[in-house]
């Protein structure tokens, strides 16, 4: 069954519910102009009125000089609020369109959560969605374009796969699913896509990528530290015994490893332990012993 990681849920409410809008440098450089014009209009009147340069014959014209700076300024509160009401309109457009796919990933949950009932039943998606996630790159602050589009191509392949009847073709591709998205080393599986999209469409802040909180950043070094020669004693075992392997096909097996030794047995994220052996099989490579290229593990001859 296809099932809603509770944990990666709960890891990310602690950022997603502090609303903060994505910056917009455009309405703040207005403002900086028009706080620059106001400020020089200030310091010519003065110079005006004082003749700090001594001009002969100075006959300075305030009328004008007024008048100028207020149509200027005028202008340029026009030019913003024109600019904000695009912007929210932009942003409100954002959020609807947000909901439309977070509402289309969700019923591709429940109908794959169903599916071992319910088989013959194909999924359906919004299948127009890169337009509406076109309206969401406006406010977006991470991008979600490449999760998107394997997550559908998944729901596409399960279609065909019921299409054809083929029940045990559907289920290994949601197996394969599954495994994708426990083990994606990305900066968003679905279920982080999924979240952030909600967010955007409530206006809250989206939650940072997971390779990026310093707690995961310190486990992956740990576990390559005090687990590098463990681990490259067991791959090599593996090859000796079942030939060249790619590191996905040996991955359960490296990560239950891991999660024997008790200082990373409440590692619970997959990620973060794929992390960690990618950055040992590279590190391995420049041994004399096993290579890896293209994710594929092999002994060197």
């Amino acid at each position: 069954m296809v099932l809603l990681p509770l944990f990666e849920i709960l890891k990310c409410i602690p950022s997603v519910i502090i609303a903060n809008y994505k910056e917009n440098r455009l309405h703040m450089g207005i403002n900086i102009i028009i706080i620059i014009v106001i400020t020089l209009v200030v310091l010519t009147a003065v110079a005006m009125k004082t003749n700090i340069f001594k001009f002969k014959n100075y006959n300075p014209d305030f009328g004008s000089l007024i008048g100028g700076a207020i149509s200027g300024i005028a202008t340029l509160f026009v030019i913003k609020h024109t600019l904000t009401i695009d912007d929210r309109r932009a942003r409100d457009k954002a959020r609807v369109s947000a909901g439309i796919i977070k509402e289309s990933i969700s019923n591709g949950w429940n109908q794959m959560n169903r599916m071992a009932v319910e088989g013959n039943v194909k999924i359906s998606y919004i299948h127009n969605w890169l337009e509406y996630y076109s309206d969401i790159s406006y406010v977006a602050k991470y991008e979600y374009l490449t999760t998107l589009l394997k997550e559908f191509q998944y729901i596409d392949t399960i279609n065909a796969y019921i299409e054809q009847g083929n029940k045990e073709k559907i289920m290994s591709t949601l197996n394969e699913r599954e495994f994708y998205n426990q083990n994606y080393t990305g900066d968003f599986n679905i279920t982080d896509t999924f979240l952030n999209i909600s967010c955007i469409k409530i206006g809250l802040k989206e939650s940072q990528s997971w390779r990026l909180e310093n707690r995961n950043i310190t486990i992956i070094k740990n576990i390559e530290k005090d687990l590098y020669t463990v681990i490259e004693e067991t791959i090599y075992n593996i090859l000796i015994e079942k030939g060249d392997s790619e590191l996905n096909s040996i991955s359960i097996q490296l990560i239950k490893l891991v999660r024997s030794y008790n200082e990373f047995e409440k590692v619970y994220d997959n990620r973060i332990i794929i992390s960690a052996l990618l950055n040992i099989c590279i590190r391995i490579n420049k041994g004399n012993r096993i290579g890896f290229v293209w994710n594929e593990l092999s002994l060197k001859r």
